[in-house]
């Protein structure tokens, strides 16, 4: 056995082995509680659990032992299998009056969160449909409801409230998260995972999974997040198979292996199982510069649906303040094909991304981030009361809390458990600020004692308090966590460091380096094709980079202008001016438009190209 999967074992026993009791009543927990109703044939689900584990289990022992995407792949398998060890090594010293863990569930603890879409998938596995076949208005699963009775069948299965936060001046970088669910979800554990390969993974999480599951990781530069997308059409899980990698180890690989947006999307895209389909976003902060415009690749986001992901930079939308995300597609084609477009038709705008009731709240609210408090407050709001928005409803609000539904019927103990953010500072000082609490911030604190009875006991409980009202604790590095009021003030409104740390130092240097190299490689490559290209620039007058479909450009970012047809190969220069204004990505399909064109030319900043000139390009 690899010496690296000793350490996942050994890592995996002892964090079984010292939470057992805790992974226990999470286990009761979510095994019994409210949202067991929403999950059919519950023996099937199992079933499709344990088929999935037992394929990649077998992809991961035929491959090549040297592959890190399956190696990565072991060693979250030897995690896991040591974690049930360790618990049952610790159930039958203290003699508890429980049976050993079996791998089921173990699985359990780390896949919650994709039962319902497995449920779904089960139905139709035997005649299973391709994406591509699906209608342009697909089918809707709840036609006969209302459009109220449509959004609380949404909210049961969908959760998080998320915003990247960027300051009027630019001088700090925010991103937050709160995770919605059923109370009985309430046993929180802040974990962070070093196995001396790679970036630790900081988490929030729960009592047994191997990942988030809210998510919210802090992975090196790399802070990655999600918010669930609403499953309209059930059709689309005619795709779903065993034969995939469940979400909670792809996430996890990602985690590993990524050092950009880019290389998280891509690496946590393979084997897509079509569960537990989120909007993905990722914010490098190493990209970020205080002050300073926002560099290519800060942030990302993806969408995942069954046989589809689909990912860009999203960073120029950062640019003008803020990037929200609350269950709803942002991508044209993820709200077709999930059928959030025909739920628009025919239930209204807020099923929509611009117009839900969270877009209005965010879009209203988010200018007053100036601060950790602003943050901390604009995480954990709710005023549904007063707030015209919500009209009455306490789950139309950023932090739900449907226990204080005034209408009985619609009264659930389900709500924003949680809040956890960070930001430039906080990053590079190796912390992350967090609470555990549905909130409490207009609203009285949540309590068992307190609640229905029917509800409380729809939701098994074990381990928990009666009374919910946890303060905000920043966690550091060395896991010491301090409630935040009592932290200095370098903390609680931490100044920017002048000084990088050295990771960020190395990714910058990564980064320099990579773009270095490509823009040599499109240099020589263009300079080849310059001589079989020449006589294409007759005739030619005026285009831009959208109109010509070019691999490797940003689509709308400048617009071409050939003057006339004597024109000279492409100097280097050129390109070294067109990387800096479109990044390393830019440089291959600039190249590739000097060469077609054989043009002599020059990046222009603003301005109309000079006269004479063979080639320009001007920035739009």
């Amino acid at each position: 056995i690899h010496a690296h999967h000793v350490s996942a074992a050994g890592g995996g026993y002892l964090e079984g082995y010292l939470s057992a009791e805790r992974i226990v009543q999470h286990l009761t927990n979510i095994g019994h509680g409210a949202n067991r109703k929403m999950y059919e044939n519950p023996n099937r689900v199992a079933d499709f659990i344990v088929a999935t584990d037992d394929w990649t289990r077998a992809k991961a022992a035929d491959a090549k032992r040297t592959d890190p995407y399956w190696s990565a792949v072991r060693f979250l398998q030897t995690q896991m299998d040591g974690l049930r060890a360790g618990v049952n090594a610790r159930l039958e010293e203290t003699g508890a009056d429980v049976e050993p863990l079996s791998r089921l569930d173990v699985l359990r603890l780390s896949t919650v969160w994709e039962n319902e879409d497995i449920s779904l998938a089960n139905p139709l596995l035997r005649s299973p449909r391709r994406c591509g076949t699906c209608p342009a208005t697909p089918p809707l699963p709840r036609q006969a409801l209302s459009a109220d009775q449509a959004e609380v069948w949404v909210r049961e299965r969908t959760h998080c409230s998320m915003a990247v936060k960027l300051t009027h001046d630019g001088s700090e970088l925010y991103i937050g998260h709160n995770t919605w669910g059923g109370y009985h979800m309430m046993l929180r554990v802040h974990k962070r995972y070093e196995f001396g390969r790679g970036a630790p993974i900081a988490m929030s999480s729960y009592p047994g999974a191997l990942v988030s599951g809210d998510d919210f990781f802090q992975v090196g530069n790399l802070t990655v997040t999600e918010t669930t997308l609403p499953s309209y059409n059930h059709a689309l899980f005619g795709a779903v198979t065993p034969k995939s990698v469940p979400y909670w180890i792809r996430a996890m690989v990602a985690n590993q292996q990524a050092t950009s947006g880019a290389e998280w999307m891509e690496a946590f895209a393979r084997h897509n199982s079509g569960t537990y389909n989120n909007a993905w976003i990722v914010v490098d902060f190493a990209k970020f510069v205080p002050g300073k415009p926002l560099r290519e690749g800060l942030l990302t986001v993806g969408e995942q649906l069954p046989e589809f992901f689909y990912f860009e930079d999203a960073t120029a939308t950062l640019s003008y303040g803020y990037y929200p995300s609350y269950n709803a597609a942002v991508y044209p084609e993820t709200a077709r094909r999930v059928g959030q477009d025909a739920m628009v038709r025919l239930k209204g705008e807020r099923f929509s991304y611009q117009m839900a009731p969270r877009a209005q709240i965010f879009r209203r609210d988010q200018t007053r981030v100036r601060s950790d408090a602003d943050m901390q407050q604009l995480l954990r709001y709710n005023q549904f009361e007063s707030d015209p928005v919500a009209k009455g409803d306490p789950c139309k609000q950023l932090a739900c809390r449907a226990d204080l539904n005034k209408d009985s019927a619609a009264r659930a103990a389900f709500g924003a458990l949680d809040a956890k953010y960070t930001s430039s500072a906080h990053v590079r000082a190796d912390r992350m600020v967090v609470i555990s609490s549905p909130t409490y911030d207009d609203q009285p604190p949540f309590e068992w004692s307190r609640l229905d009875r029917k509800l409380e006991e729809a939701h098994p409980h074990e381990g928990h308090p009666d009374r919910f009202r946890f303060p905000w604790l920043v966690v550091g590095g060395n896991m010491e966590a301090a409630p935040y009021e009592e932290m200095p003030d370098s903390v609680r409104e931490p100044a920017i460091a002048k000084e990088l740390p050295d990771w960020i130092k190395d990714q910058q240097a990564r980064d320099q380096v990579r773009a270095e190299d490509e823009a040599e490689r499109a240099i020589a490559r263009a300079n080849e094709e310059a001589e079989r290209a020449r006589d294409d620039t007759k005739g030619l007058s005026l285009l831009s980079i959208s109109e010509m479909a070019m691999p490797g450009t940003v689509a709308g970012a400048a617009e071409i202008r050939v003057p006339g047809a004597d024109a000279t190969p492409a100097a280097s220069g050129t390109l070294g001016r067109l990387a800096a204004a479109g990044g390393a990505a830019s440089v291959v399909g600039a190249a590739a438009l000097l060469a077609r064109w054989g043009g002599r030319g020059r990046l222009s900043d603003q301005g109309a190209c000079e006269p004479g000139e063979g080639f320009c390009m001007r920035k739009r």
